[in-house]
């Protein structure tokens, strides 16, 4: 994944992406799975990241993940992503793993843990009620709360139960 042809950013840490206020993620639909992406955007629509998918194994896994992802069978598989900054510097590294519980994790580019988010699944991976997503911190205390039982928007709650702000789904904007 790159850059849009007509933007650039300065953004080359995990420091200087937190210093804006603000941020709002837009998801880019691909032709595939493999071309999805999220742009984190300033709130002067200034690109400041995006997320590109990557995936582990050989050239051989490599070919079946193509096949995979152009019939449309490339579902319920771990995912795997990089946050990247300025001339695609790596920010981030993301994954997301098809399990109970659902789990979503983002590492530095050293590899040290910044964030866990866990959604409640049963065994046969469908979501519990009341459905919640819970985000850790890197030393695994709750630092946000999003019960998401209906179609939003979703109050988001801190630690100690209070509201902090909202998710909404949509088109950014006032």
């Amino acid at each position: 994944c790159c850059w849009p042809a007509s933007e650039s950013v300065d953004v080359t840490t995990l420091d200087e992406l937190a210093s804006y206020e603000g941020v709002t993620a837009v998801f880019r639909a691909g032709a595939n799975a493999d071309s999805h992406h999220w742009e984190l955007r300033s709130s002067a629509g200034d690109l400041l990241a995006l997320t590109a998918r990557v995936h582990r194994g050989g050239r051989a896994a490599k070919v079946m993940r193509k096949v995979l992802a152009v019939t449309g069978m490339d579902a319920g598989n771990d995912v795997h992503a990089e946050l990247r900054g300025a001339e695609g510097r790596v920010l981030a590294r993301i994954s997301s793993l098809n399990a109970a519980p659902a789990t979503v994790t983002v590492d530095d580019s050293g590899g040290q843990r910044i964030a866990r988010s866990v959604r409640e699944k049963t065994l046969l991976l469908r979501v519990q009620h009341p459905d919640t997503i819970a985000v850790h911190a890197a030393h695994d205390e709750v630092v946000a709360r999003l019960p998401c039982e209906d179609e939003g928007p979703w109050a988001v709650h801190d630690g100690a139960g209070t509201v902090v702000g909202e998710l909404l789904a949509g088109k950014p904007g006032p």
